[in-house]
């Protein structure tokens, strides 16, 4: 398993904690306006949904990503999959093969996706 990796386990594993023992409808502190844990928990798992189709296909074409309109257990559940579809892609992805990104000037590697999921998942294990 690729290191880095450990860090985006144990986030997801925060958020999916937090979501299942937590109130879904408490209000997110930290400038994310009227957002809910909800909110942040449907918004992170189609971000990891939309970041595993793009690592295993190698192309940002498609959709891009959205929100689960699910709540309480089905929502914990349906997170708690993607999350795990993500570890795999990624665990698997050859950090410096190629891979397209959103940020011009960054190395178009999954090595970046990595470090974006990561960032991504640990800023929003803190949100909820």
């Amino acid at each position: 398993m690729i290191p880095d990796l450990d860090v985006l386990a144990d986030a997801c594993g925060r958020v999916s904690a937090t979501a299942r023992q937590g109130d879904l409808a408490a209000p997110v502190s930290g400038g994310l306006g009227r957002w809910k844990a909800r909110d942040v928990v449907a918004h992170l798992g189609g971000v990891h949904r939309w970041a595993t189709r793009i690592v295993a296909n190698g192309s940002q074409d498609g959709p891009g990503f959205t929100k689960s309109k699910l709540d309480g257990t089905p929502l914990c559940d349906w997170f708690e999959e993607g999350a795990r579809l993500l570890h795999e892609t990624l665990s698997a992805a050859e950090p410096d093969g190629a891979c397209p990104n959103f940020n011009p000037g960054s190395a178009n590697t999954n090595r970046f996706g990595i470090r974006r999921q990561i960032h991504e998942t640990v800023i929003h294990a803190y949100d909820v």
